[in-house]
């Protein structure tokens, strides 16, 4: 049996990143799928989220239910992708975190 680590900060992110890129506000998204504001903060900042809500938020914003848990797009095929994911499984989830982090600051770095 594989046992599933979620990440549920790191999934906060990716919502509150695909809502801010479709244009809506806390309180647009809350309104569509019937919960509060406070709620979609909640879930932004790392909070626990249903299946059920997870779904609705994934038909709002558009985007695979996958990538959100994940943030993987299903279908996509980078020539890295097996190798990084085959790499970062050997990884605890501390380690992993800490990979995540210096990733993030270089692709937000203008290097290149």
């Amino acid at each position: 049996m594989i046992k599933i680590e979620i990440d549920f900060k790191l999934m906060g992110e990716r919502i509150k990143n695909a809502r801010i890129k479709k244009g809506l506000s806390q309180e647009n998204l809350s309104a569509k799928i019937h919960v509060t504001t406070s709620y979609i903060n909640r879930i932004e900042k790392g909070g626990d989220i249903t299946l059920k809500k997870l779904a609705k938020i994934s038909k709002v914003l558009e985007i695979e239910i996958e990538q959100l848990i994940m943030g993987t797009i299903p279908g996509y095929s980078n020539y890295l992708d097996k190798d990084l994911h085959q790499l970062l499984i050997k990884c605890t989830p501390a380690k992993q975190k800490f990979i995540y982090n210096i990733a993030k600051i270089v692709a937000e770095a203008q290097l290149f």
